[in-house]
């Protein structure tokens, strides 16, 4: 089940599309659109001076330090000035970016990429693959089956490259390119490259150490729905000692439930499993979900349980698990 992954390695990312960018004359600043947490998530477009890290970018107006902003808020950045692209071009290709039509949108930025060849700058190839890349992903979203499969994979691997392009560059477009591209391996299904993507962007210096904690847990669940469960427990008893995991909270109630929910069994697919009592591990998993107060943490959990009960032959109680993410987490 496609969704069932999803969830678990990307609530809470930002969507990279946003209203066609208005730029003003050459040499003005570069236009910036983020999630802005002072004012509760509020969707924020500035003209800024950008400097960018693997921590997130610092934006000036004027001279002025005024804003930094987390890679995991960045909806997305248009450069004033990107040497080799025309402005035509760009702007063509971001009226191209509203959702409906997405093989336009990559098909654009896959031309300008061509066009500026293999001598333009970091910062235009950069943008350029990032852009492409991301609406590859999205062409992948609108297929099923085989051919989701194949499109999704050679999507992910297109962001794979953009995330070893930006952590060589030092900029923020490790974090979402990393975490989309193992989204769309884990919806593929293999989770073994999504664990891969995640161990890279995890070791990635300068990344926050709250992304940090997030990307080591998100990897401990594609090693287990790997079946690698010793590997994921080992992960996470590594942070339930981690300084950057607060005592109290959201990341430490996401670990609670993520190390029971390491060892529950996984069905075997394809199989028709002979109804059976629970494992106690999925028994365990329930009592810690049900007590849990996160939603994102609840329905980590309630992925977990719905493979339990499925590995135990209990389809019903698995539907009921499943539902709860689709319906309730999900809407």
């Amino acid at each position: 089940m496609r969704w069932t992954a999803r969830l678990v390695l990307f609530a809470g990312l930002a969507a990279l599309v946003a209203g066609p960018a208005v730029f003003a004359q050459p040499g003005a600043p570069d236009k910036v659109t983020f999630r802005d947490r002072t004012e509760g998530g509020k969707l924020t477009t500035m003209d800024a001076e950008v400097k960018e890290t693997p921590g997130g970018i610092t934006l000036t107006v004027g001279g002025k330090e005024v804003k930094k902003v987390s890679p995991a808020d960045i909806v997305r950045i248009d450069y004033a000035n990107l040497p080799g692209v025309g402005k035509a071009d760009q702007l063509q290709a971001i009226s191209k970016e509203d959702g409906a039509k997405p093989a336009e949108a990559q098909l654009e930025y896959a031309n300008m990429l061509k066009k500026a060849g293999p001598t333009a700058t970091e910062r235009t190839r950069k943008y350029l693959q990032f852009r492409e890349a991301y609406w590859a992903a999205k062409v992948a979203d609108t297929k099923t089956g085989d051919e989701f499969t194949a499109a999704a994979k050679a999507a992910a691997d297109k962001l794979v490259a953009v995330a070893k392009l930006a952590k060589s560059a030092k900029s923020w477009e490790v974090w979402p390119a990393s975490k989309l591209a193992a989204r769309l391996y884990a919806d593929a299904g293999d989770p073994a490259a999504a664990a891969k993507a995640l161990t890279d962007l995890a070791s990635t210096d300068g990344l926050p150490p709250d992304l940090r904690v997030e990307a080591k847990m998100a990897e401990a669940v594609a090693l287990a729905r790997n079946r690698e469960g010793l590997a994921a427990e080992a992960i996470l008893n590594d942070l339930a000692k981690d300084p950057d995991v607060p005592p109290t909270g959201t990341a430490r109630e996401k670990l609670t439930v993520l190390q029971a929910a390491v060892k529950v069994p996984m069905p075997t697919p394809g199989a028709d499993t002979v109804p059976s009592t629970p494992a106690d591990s999925v028994l365990a998993l329930q009592k810690i979900v049900d007590g849990a107060k996160d939603a994102g943490s609840k329905a980590v959990g309630s992925n977990f349980l719905g493979d339990g009960y499925l590995a135990a032959g209990q389809a019903r109680q698995a539907m009921w698990a499943y539902l709860w993410v689709d319906v309730v987490f999900n809407a």
